[in-house]
């Protein structure tokens, strides 16, 4: 979690457009934008000059060839377990999804480019890696779902439950889910433990941890 209140963040993305708007967007939420840049090295150079608490990648990045902005990342989390990584990409590519789930850990997310539109939403999305936690586009966990909707154990599951599923493996905390549904703390509370305890999901207690291990049931 960063230690001051304002958050400072470097955004990386090829299209000069993209990098405007949402560095618009981003300072009208009241956070910093300490570098803007459109290729890699300019990247890893902003990271070492600014020490920023999240770093906003393009899935493709210009480097080597596709995938790099997820590479990148992936070296940036190895070298700095602490910085906040949020991948933006133009598409859901679930080989990119799962490269950052298996080698990205905590402080670490994946979301589609249209989602920045939703200022909250994207604010939330960049403290919550800020803050250690996941946090994924909708898309890549009703993905998921739909994929074994059909199998056990989510074919016994109503569709309220299928909602607080998909928005723990979101990496939404309870009260972001008791925002999401309008439901009161306490029953999204009781709701999320014992969904997670009949699923037999295990978890660390975390945000961070039991978005994990929703998705390795969905993954599974």
């Amino acid at each position: 979690m960063p230690a001051a209140e304002v958050l400072r963040v470097v955004v990386a993305d090829e299209s000069c457009s993209f990098r405007d708007g949402l560095g618009f967007l981003l300072r009208t939420g009241g956070v910093e934008v300490v570098s803007s840049v459109g290729e890699l090295p300019s990247l890893l150079e902003s990271v070492d000059r600014h020490a920023p608490d999240v770093v906003v990648v393009e899935a493709d990045l210009p480097a080597s060839g596709p995938g790099s902005g997820v590479a990148a990342v992936l070296r940036l989390k190895a070298e700095q377990p602490l910085l906040g990584c949020l991948v933006v990409a133009d598409d859901l590519r679930h080989e990119h999804v799962l490269a950052l789930l298996d080698g990205a850990g905590p402080g670490s997310g994946y979301l589609l480019k249209g989602t920045e539109r939703d200022v909250l939403g994207l604010l939330d999305a960049l403290w919550r890696v800020a803050r250690g936690g996941l946090a994924l586009s909708p898309e890549v966990v009703e993905s998921m779902v739909a994929a074994h909707r059909a199998s056990a154990p989510l074919a016994g599951l109503g569709q309220r439950d299928l909602q607080v599923l998909t928005l723990v493996a979101e990496g939404r905390s309870n009260a972001g889910i008791a925002e999401a549904l309008r439901l009161s703390r306490r029953t999204t509370d009781h709701h999320v433990s014992d969904l997670l305890r009949d699923l037999g999901v295990e978890h660390d207690g975390t945000d961070y941890g039991r978005a994990v291990a929703a998705l390795a049931l969905l993954r599974s």
